[in-house]
């Protein structure tokens, strides 16, 4: 019976995941009903705003509620915010068992769901899921800390080179690998990238939406992510000590938040015509000659963001890497070979790894992917 619970929980953790990077400051949220051994409806938290998935899992459920159990990934909560409380929904519904993956750590709601339920006299039962702690890592990291949760990304040659002789931009990886990166960017609440990456390759950092990936997230006929073969952009953090990116950048086109971190010493440098477009500018104090990123990943996680995506070059990563602010990283490594004048990822000192304590290979085609995390 432990494994019909989990093999729910697992159903309801893959509703959630089609909306992680979609929900922030909430978390992604997913509820089945389940009857007569067979799911009968479903709900996922949508956005910051919107019903939550038991909500949605209730309107959607059509049978006898006597004998329907209510699988969520995460705790109901009992409170009122931007939506009534989901114990009501619950107990008013007249479902009399409800089963639930991982207790909230949000301090308003962490018990008190479980509890609500339970003085309403509902059977309600907290189920471990390794799957499903994993998936709330990020958002009890950000409950405990205010931070973002960091996963850095970077892509090398099998000699250690991110590009080119004096930075020329070369493809490294190839169309798999770019694949993933956007899954990474789609699951993610926020990028953050310096104003050198963007000056030397003028990306995008959209996520591009194709039919390999387009599953991966739920799409509402009225909604504007609604996109097919097209692009998405999420909020975006930059990098700018110096104040030196200019207004012709690709990145200037995107339809979410952008924020730059500047040093407080070059406020006189803020460019009028981007602050007029709604570019946020906040300063930032220096340490050793370059941005805070302590004070940086405070005020990121201030936003609301859990997940923060980070793709830049060596020096940042091995900033957040010497401060402690990299939880999980991911180094793509193509099989090249680019030779002595091309641009090494890391130039100076040792960097150790040993703050992760699981590391993982594995194969994307010809392509190796090393996956280290806490």
């Amino acid at each position: 019976m432990l494994q019909d619970h989990r093999l729910y929980l697992l159903k309801a953790l893959a509703l959630a995941s089609t909306r992680r990077g979609f929900c922030a400051p909430n978390p992604a949220v997913g509820a089945v009903i389940v009857q007569d051994g067979e799911v009968v409806a479903e709900g996922v938290h949508y956005a910051c705003g919107e019903p939550h998935a038991e909500a949605v899992a209730l309107k959607n459920f059509q049978g006898n509620p006597q004998s329907a159990t209510l699988y969520i990934t995460l705790e109901p909560c009992s409170h009122t915010g931007r939506t009534p409380p989901c114990t009501d929904a619950i107990i008013s519904s007249g479902i009399q068992r409800v089963i639930y993956a991982y207790k909230d750590p949000n301090p308003i709601v962490a018990g008190n769901g479980h509890q609500c339920l339970l003085d309403a006299g509902l059977s309600i039962q907290h189920i471990e899921c390794d799957e499903i702690d994993q998936f709330y890592q990020s958002y009890s990291h950000w409950h405990s800390t205010q931070r973002p949760w960091v996963t850095a990304k970077i892509a090398m040659s099998l000699d250690g080179k991110i590009a080119g002789p004096g930075g020329e931009r070369i493809s490294i990886t190839g169309e798999a690998l770019k694949q993933k990166t956007y899954q990474h960017r789609l699951q993610s609440d926020a990028l953050l990238t310096t104003a050198k990456t963007i000056i030397k390759d003028n990306p995008s950092l959209n996520v591009v939406l194709n039919n390999s990936n387009n599953n991966h997230a739920v799409i509402d006929n009225n909604s504007s992510d609604k996109v097919n073969n097209t692009q998405l952009s999420k909020r975006l953090y930059i990098l700018d000590r110096q104040l030196i990116l200019t207004g012709d950048l690709e990145i200037w086109k995107n339809d979410q938040p952008i924020t730059v971190f500047y040093s407080a010493e070059n406020s006189g440098k803020i460019p009028a015509n981007l602050h007029d477009r709604g570019i946020r500018f906040i300063s930032i104090e220096e340490q050793n000659n370059q941005l805070d990123l302590g004070q940086t990943m405070q005020i990121i996680g201030s936003d609301g963001v859990h997940d923060l995506w980070v793709e830049a070059g060596g020096r940042l990563l091995k900033s957040l890497m010497e401060t402690k602010l990299v939880h999980k990283l991911i180094v793509y490594c193509a099989p090249k070979w680019l030779g002595n004048q091309a641009q090494s990822a890391f130039n100076e000192g040792i960097l150790s790894f040993d703050q992760f304590s699981r590391k993982q290979w594995h194969f994307v085609g010809d392509e190796a992917v090393l996956e280290m995390s806490l």
